[in-house]
């Protein structure tokens, strides 16, 4: 059976633990799958390195049949809920829908769409001495 537990790690009065996925059939210092986060327990409750765990390697292993320990319950409770959805920068421009060939944008108003490119910018002329 796979376990979601704590493992302690640091030094005598200055515990870290990970929070790692490991086979119950192998003891309490067998076998460790995979480490999904870390708890520091020193640092003041709200510090932003306090408790950090992957949910989505969480959930995949809560999915496979992995039971958390208590406090690791108590933890995945705890943590803020995930946003709905990747957060997208408001300064960053959207990208145009693809419209398809000869359709044309919002913009225009019935203009000739074969009229000409606008005017790009000259590639080097083939005679001009290459830089040094």
């Amino acid at each position: 059976m796979l376990n979601i537990r704590l493992a302690r790690t640091g030094r005598k009065r200055d515990a870290h633990f990970r929070v790692v996925v490991s086979d119950s059939a192998h003891g309490r210092v067998g076998r460790i799958l995979e480490t999904v986060g870390y708890y520091h327990p020193r640092l003041p409750n709200d510090a932003e390195g306090r408790l950090f765990i992957d949910r989505d390697r969480a959930r995949y292993w809560l999915g496979h049949g992995a039971r958390p320990s208590p406090t690791v319950r108590s933890f995945l409770r705890r943590m803020p809920p995930e946003q709905a959805g990747p957060e997208q920068d408001a300064t960053a421009p959207e990208a145009a829908p693809d419209r398809g060939p000869g359709s044309a944008s919002p913009g225009d108003s019935g203009a000739d769409s074969s009229a000409a490119p606008a005017a790009t910018t000259p590639a080097a002329a083939p005679d001009s001495p290459a830089p040094a």
